[in-house]
């Protein structure tokens, strides 16, 4: 369920800045996960040079249920994960978007160290 996104405009710049917020609820007796939360700002149009480019910050949080606490032995009370992304258009047919995140509690389990990912998704147009 998203239960809230909206969209502000920055002063007297054409910057926009989106936010979100959402949450989800399980039956806690048979999902592995029993509830999430996430929320997150993206700004865009904030360079008249790079007009179709953004920028997210987001966090986001998986609680671990009963049912994965007994039977599929997850260890920590939660995943949390914490993200910072920018897309790049660059030209009308290449988008790049390099991501770091940094991840507490991998997969839900207290015996995995903390992870710091890094990740590159690029989009190519042929037309």
């Amino acid at each position: 369920m998203q239960l809230v996104s909206n969209q502000y405009q920055l002063n007297d710049s054409a910057a926009k800045l989106n936010s979100f917020v959402r949450f989800g609820v399980t039956d806690s007796h048979v999902n592995a996960l029993g509830s999430y939360w996430g929320l997150g700002v993206t700004l865009s149009e904030f360079s008249s040079r790079r007009p179709d480019d953004q920028l997210g910050i987001a966090i986001a949080n998986a609680r671990t249920s009963t049912y994965g606490q007994i039977y599929d032995g997850l260890s920590a009370t939660s995943e949390t994960n914490i993200e910072m992304t920018y897309q790049a258009t660059i030209g009308e047919q290449i988008i790049l978007q390099p991501d770091i995140q940094y991840i507490i509690n991998p997969g839900n389990l207290k015996q995995r160290e903390n992870a710091l990912v890094f990740g590159l998704r690029a989009q190519f147009t042929f037309l």
